[in-house]
């Protein structure tokens, strides 16, 4: 470079151009113009290499933020700085907090349900048999003095009209029927009934044969031996004891209990 500057300055020397001339050639020489270009260049350069730098170190720092904002995230932390902070301590004691208590609604009890209505067939049965209406259910007492003779399983045959009335009284309606057998507490021990378990069982059975027998429909009845389990009185006295053995019949009138399979073969 400082070579071709001799170069210039010999050859303006040789042909005695003023200095505003010799300066004007000298840019109008080709590779004069070709290093003010380069020179340009380099400046340009310069320039622009430091924008761009700037511009990418921007973006670095923007996705490093969102970076550690999304990693730190804490739904508690963020749910324990939401609730309300306690007041500054001023040295003054804390006002009591006064629990505001929350009125649940009384449960309502649930309605009772309407007692049967006692069939007029039941009702004709006689002082032979007590008849009680009770909450889903109606239950008659039969003394076991009417249906069976003492320590046996055989029916009477006083007590056959009356078993008759009321297979009459059964067939018209649609109650499931339990048929309990019970006795007292006066321990029986034979080659037959070893205990009252049997006694009570057996004299449930002959009596819902007798019932199937007079066209009530089995799947409506159950035959069930309670023994000396399920007193009505205690069993301390003769009267007591006698009024302890007989046969219940508890007609469920609530569908949910019992089968109410319709009276029809």
């Amino acid at each position: 470079m400082a070579q071709a500057a001799r170069q210039t300055q010999a050859a303006i020397e040789q042909e005695g151009l003023p200095a505003r001339h010799a300066a004007k050639a000298v840019r109008n020489r080709p590779w004069q113009q070709a290093w003010d270009s380069s020179a340009r260049d380099e400046i340009e350069d310069e320039g622009g290499w430091l924008m761009t730098f700037g511009d990418l170190m921007s973006l670095l720092l923007v996705m490093f933020v969102f970076i550690v904002a999304f990693s730190s995230f804490e739904p508690e932390r963020y749910a324990l700085n939401a609730a309300p902070q306690p007041a500054e301590d001023t040295g003054q004691p804390a006002a009591p907090v006064t629990p505001v208590p929350v009125e649940t609604p009384p449960e309502q009890p649930p309605e009772p349900q309407p007692l049967p209505e006692l069939d007029p067939a039941f009702q004709a049965l006689g002082n032979d048999v007590q008849v009680k209406v009770q909450q889903g259910q109606i239950n008659l007492q039969i003394p076991d003095s009417i249906l069976f003779a003492a320590g046996t399983a055989n029916l009477t045959e006083a007590g056959l009209p009356l078993l008759d009335r009321i297979a009459e009284a059964l067939k018209g309606n649609r109650y499931g029927i339990s048929i309990e057998g019970h006795t007292d507490s006066v321990p029986i021990r034979n080659l037959r009934f070893p205990s009252n378990w049997e006694l009570s069982g057996a004299r449930a059975a002959i009596v819902l044969r007798y019932f199937i027998a007079r066209g009530v429909v089995p799947e409506r009845m159950r035959a069930i031996g309670y023994a000396d389990t399920r007193p009505v009185v205690p069993n301390d006295t003769t009267e007591s004891r006698a009024r302890n053995r007989r046969v219940a019949l508890v007609l469920h009138v609530n569908p949910d209990q019992e089968s109410t399979r319709p009276n029809t073969p």
